[in-house]
């Protein structure tokens, strides 16, 4: 059931995101290149996405519950979320190597869009969307800690994908495909520490 389920969410999510990359990615862009709808705003959410500090954080946390305070429960959470933040950004950067699609920058400077696969170069990094990757990576991950209590926290992730194409720094189908690799991930990930017998 649950193959049956990864299989349904991955076929409509890679059906949504070849759809946006031919008929959606490029006007969408283009509306917030141009209107620039509450740009500050957006560049200051788009910062909740940069996963360097949830490593950090999450990873001294881990050791300190674990090592200091002797609190199990509290030290799983926070490796938990550290691997989900982790593990998702890694499966990012492979793809984003692998496909090499050019950021929204290149289109507005450039007229390039499209993929050169295994780009190897900033500028071809756009899919999928690291920040959407992080941010739902938490959002899911502390919904499945916390239940409902951590819904804000999920709609900050929501924000943060918004984000990305607001600011232009993606295009709709990478911040897709992004938050649609955090969310699976840390599903994944929980399922199988829980497996394990790591409980949090």
């Amino acid at each position: 059931m649950r193959l049956f389920w990864f299989f349904l969410s991955f076929v409509a999510v890679a059906s949504f995101c070849a759809f946006s990359y031919r008929s959606l990615d490029i006007a969408v862009a283009e509306y917030f290149y141009t209107s620039r709808p509450l740009e500050q705003f957006f560049e200051a959410a788009t910062k909740l996405g940069e996963s360097k500090w949830y490593l950090l954080g999450f990873g001294a946390m881990a050791v300190v519950f674990r090592f200091v305070f002797r609190l199990r429960i509290v030290s799983n959470r926070f490796l938990y979320l550290f691997l989900a933040v982790a593990g998702s950004g890694l499966i990012v950067d492979i793809l984003k190597f692998v496909f090499g699609r050019a950021r929204p920058k290149l289109y507005f400077e450039e007229q390039i869009y499209g993929i050169k696969f295994f780009g190897g170069e900033y500028l071809y990094y756009s899919f999928p969307s690291g920040h959407s990757a992080t941010a739902f990576a938490l959002g899911v991950g502390a919904l499945l800690i916390f239940g409902h209590r951590a819904l804000p926290v999920l709609a900050l992730a929501i924000l943060v994908v918004f984000s990305r194409v607001a600011i232009t720094a993606h295009y709709l189908s990478d911040a897709v495909a992004g938050a649609y690799i955090g969310a699976l991930f840390s599903v994944w990930l929980a399922y199988k520490m829980r497996e394990k017998g790591i409980n949090f």
